[in-house]
């Protein structure tokens, strides 16, 4: 089945929203639209074509685009990547983020016959890590980049593990959100697998370390940071120094 994008999208940037574009805006029109939010003074947009599989299509109706959006102004130039501040911080991942709820999936080239579906989205390259923790019968403590939570029972409800891993202090790895598919209510029992959400986290975080050895630990999706890390120019004036004549 082939199908055809139609719709539009907009973007956000460190809680400023663009207006909806066309799913093939040209890089122009999305460089002003994101001039136009109040944090933003000044970026440049290029954007790639991806061509169709289909060679009787090719690039005439192209399966998908991107845009390389480089930051040369903003209201806070260098790491475009929020900083983990607090627990009660709802600042979290990389500021620019897309969101695609009106984006359609068309069954003929004309776009007559369109509908929401899960094959359109609208996506930014910072992607959160994920990785699930399957429980067995005992009680497990997480250990992240040398920092061991406290224990994690089982009977103890998502909130509750949420809390016991927002309690690292030294490791890095910031807001860290629970959830739990194959539990019943919100209670965690054998056999149950709670993912843990690395909200905050930039890029490919290893594997944590978990103290039951009968309880498996696995990696569903890889964290992956924006290739490009901005850098904010910084000088600062020392006093009082003198030169030694030779």
């Amino acid at each position: 089945q082939m199908y055809y994008l139609s719709g539009t999208f907009s973007l956000s940037f460190d809680g400023q929203q663009t207006s909806q574009l066309p799913y093939n805006v040209s890089s122009e029109r999305l460089k002003a639209a994101l001039e136009e939010l109040c944090n933003i003074n000044e970026v440049s947009v290029d954007r790639s074509i991806h061509c169709s599989p289909d060679p009787a299509i090719g690039c005439m109706e192209p399966d998908g685009f991107s845009w390389l959006v480089t930051f040369i102004s903003v209201n806070r130039n260098g790491d475009q990547h929020n900083h983990h501040s607090s627990a009660l911080s709802p600042n979290v991942s990389h500021k620019l983020s897309a969101d695609g709820s009106y984006l359609f999936e068309c069954n003929d080239i004309s776009r007559a016959i369109c509908s929401i579906g899960n094959k359109v989205m609208a996506t930014v390259g910072t992607v959160q890590e994920t990785q699930s923790i399957t429980f067995a019968t005992s009680p497990l403590t997480v250990t992240i980049g040398g920092e061991t939570s406290r224990a994690i029972l089982v009977g103890d409800s998502l909130s509750v593990v949420e809390k016991k891993l927002s309690m690292y202090s030294t490791n890095g790895v910031g807001k860290i959100a629970v959830t739990c598919s194959t539990c019943v209510g919100d209670i965690i029992n054998s056999g149950d697998s709670l993912l843990l959400h690395f909200l905050s986290f930039r890029g490919d975080l290893p594997d944590v370390i978990v103290s039951d050895s009968e309880a498996t630990v696995s990696e569903v999706t890889k964290g992956v940071s924006q290739f490009v890390v901005g850098q904010s120019t910084y000088s600062s004036t020392i006093s009082n120094l003198s030169s030694l004549d030779d």
